[in-house]
């Protein structure tokens, strides 16, 4: 199964009305794990993104991550990460990719 494959059918396990997955790596390309977002928090529409789960789950031992976002039939479509989880990427010095391989962020 292919990078691909698995980040589709991960999003599409999403409870979010935006499904987003993503495959953690280390800095020797090995496959950490995969996170998808959630609902979280105290308010309606609120969610766990899945940048942050990763982080919360795999660390700082993540030196690049892969995300996929899709609707609910498994239809690839456009992602970026909010300001928020990019700041936390860049803090961590995580690069970031989405599915068609193209470099999210600068470092």
């Amino acid at each position: 199964m292919n990078i691909n494959s698995i980040l589709i059918k991960k999003a599409i396990k999403s409870d979010c009305v935006y499904k987003v997955a993503c495959l953690c790596f280390n800095n020797k390309g090995d496959l950490l794990g995969t996170s998808v977002n959630k609902h979280g928090g105290y308010g309606k529409g609120l969610s766990i993104h899945a940048e942050i789960e990763a982080i919360r789950k795999y660390g700082k031992g993540i030196s690049s991550i892969v995300l996929c976002r899709t609707n609910k039939q498994g239809k690839l479509l456009p992602i970026h990460p909010c300001s928020t989880c990019m700041k936390l990427l860049n803090k961590y010095n995580i690069k970031v990719y989405n599915i068609n391989k193209r470099r999210l962020n600068g470092r």
